[in-house]
């Protein structure tokens, strides 16, 4: 007889519900149970260090193929919950387990599947389980709601210009409570102070940048600030001295503001929806830290980056270049497209440059410009010398890697599941009719809260399922868009040329994962897309 320990945590803490805890109490109740089978054969499994949220655990995944190879005659689980979080991750497993004979114990519940009294209170117990796991999330994020309200730090990175302390005090039941709030940190908010001055004075996010990145000015972690953090700076309203008008300026955009008190920073919360807060509107509350940007200054900056965005130009979207996206300088930056002066001839070359060196003035990096049509021919000759059958072989393993997932598999999974869950109800049913309503009134209302639990997986079943057709369209389509470049290039050398301008990218993006310029070494490093293969060309 095979019996396996299945044991998992998701993180040390030193409690005693460690991993070598959980193996001991599971190897006597063996001792206990089986104490008069002679020929046991224990397999031990381990899971440290993953959560329970889904069933993508290494353990779990090799202990589940042995079960459906019928290599397992029994597991035995600390706790329940070991197994997964969701009653659904729970119950699916459970089906496994009777599907292929092997029975499934749990210590610290005693429960034991080989028995039906033993599989319904199993199946009580995770829905109970699931019920308190939901039940607390909802209480914390209520709890993080109200917090939000009274303009309380909810944590995280403090903004550039901000530190974040944790202060203590006693509430009204003489408990010591913690809260974090933000304190001002001189040296980054005179940052955030030229940030605002620099942009109602350039108007632009990019020339701020520039300047900031020649006047080598760093951000919190002594690196240099990109474009989204300066964007993310100019529209917080965690630094805007807080007044009538900026109240009436949010409550505009959508905001409801909880607490008003004049030249306070502001907080917000819930400006993104999730799963947790969506039903929950946004926030808007004075905190304790003072403002340092005044209203009317910070209104005009909200109101030049919608003007902005309004007029945003299309950059990077070369028409001639080929290797926009892909090519990098050896600093990390992008290579952008330049166009350079119109020629006699009346055609105008172009050139990739380092974006750190342009943004920069030359301070950060210097490498030299590459001559587009020069780098780019040389890489149509790489591409077309290149082994048409290994180019094939590149693509092909795109379309095994990211497209040819079987769907059609995943759809009956889910059809099977959602039939198993309805055979399972109409058993119950069945044995509902069997029992006394007088007699067997608790075992019933039991029967009725799983009936409504089973009720509620088909319910989500029948929504993935709406989730997986749509997905599978989308595949097809992708890999009809792959296959369609594949034929083209299957007589490759003389079909290159032939492709348009934005199949060729799509080739290119395709088989390159990643294209370096060097100009101090005059080489180009490549790295291909589904091979750890790198080679130098000499230009």
């Amino acid at each position: 007889m095979k019996i396996a320990i299945y044991s998992r945590k998701s993180k040390f803490t030193g409690k005693g519900d460690s991993i070598g805890n959980q193996i001991d109490r599971c190897r006597d109740y063996i001792n206990f149970i089986y104490s008069e089978q002679n020929d046991i054969e224990i397999v031990i499994f381990e899971d440290e260090g993953f959560s329970g949220k889904n069933t993508d655990r290494p353990a779990f995944k090799k202990m589940m193929h042995m079960i459906k190879m019928k290599e397992l005659d029994a597991v035995i689980v600390y706790q329940l919950n070991r197994l997964g979080r969701k009653v659904k991750d729970i119950l699916e497993t459970i089906d496994i387990f009777k599907e292929h004979k092997c029975a499934l114990h749990s210590v610290t519940e005693k429960i034991d599947t080989s028995s039906p009294m033993g599989t319904m209170f199993l199946t009580i117990l995770a829905s109970i389980s699931q019920f308190e796991r939901d039940d607390m999330i909802q209480r914390i994020t209520d709890n993080m709601y109200l917090l939000a309200r009274d303009g309380r730090w909810l944590g995280g990175q403090a903004p550039l210009g901000f530190n974040h302390i944790r202060e203590c005090f006693i509430d009204g039941h003489g408990k010591t409570r913690y809260y974090s709030s933000l304190v001002m940190n001189e040296e980054e908010i005179s940052k955030v102070i030229q940030m605002y001055e620099l942009y109602l004075e350039f108007e632009s996010v990019s020339r701020v940048h520039k300047y900031l990145l020649r006047n080598k000015v760093t951000g919190k972690k002594g690196g240099y600030i990109n474009k989204s953090s300066i964007l993310s700076v100019l529209v917080n309203p965690c630094y805007v001295i807080c007044n009538d008008d900026i109240v009436e300026f949010l409550e505009e955009h959508g905001y409801i503001v909880t607490k008003h008190e004049n030249g306070k920073g502001i907080l917000t919360y819930c400006k993104k929806t999730n799963d947790k807060t969506r039903n929950n509107p946004k926030l808007a509350a004075t905190a304790k830290h003072d403002g340092v940007i005044q209203a009317d200054k910070w209104i005009k900056v909200q109101e030049l980056i919608a003007k902005n965005k309004l007029n945003k130009p299309n950059r990077g979207n070369s028409s001639i270049a080929l290797l926009s996206g892909i090519l990098r300088c050896k600093c990390g930056a992008v290579m952008n497209v330049v166009k350079g002066r119109v020629l006699r001839d009346g055609t105008r070359p172009y050139y990739y440059a380092c974006s750190m060196k342009i943004d920069s003035g030359n301070t950060i990096c210097n490498m030299k410009n590459l001559n587009g049509a020069i780098v780019d021919k040389r890489i149509i000759e790489e591409v077309v010398g290149y082994d048409s059958s290994k180019v094939i072989q590149e693509l092909d393993e795109i379309l095994k890697n990211e497209y040819c997932i079987n769907n059609n598999t995943e759809l009956d999974e889910i059809n099977n599941s959602i039939q198993q869950l309805k055979n399972k109800k109409g058993n119950m049913f069945l044995q509902l009719q069997t029992l006394d309503s007088e007699v067997d009134k608790e075992i019933i209302l039991e029967y009725q809260q799983i009936i409504r639990d089973i009720n509620f997986q088909i319910k989500e079943l029948e929504e993935s399922l709406d989730d997986v057709i749509q997905k599978t369209s989308t595949i097809i389509n992708e890999e009809i868009d792959i296959k369609d470049i594949r034929d083209k290039i299957s007589n490759f050398k003389s079909t290159f040329d032939l492709l348009d301008h934005e199949d060729k990218k799509k080739v290119l993006r395709k088989i390159f994962q990643e294209i370096v310029w060097d100009s101090e070494g005059n080489t180009i490093s490549i790295t291909y897309s589904s091979k750890n293969l790198k080679m130098l060309e000499e230009l």
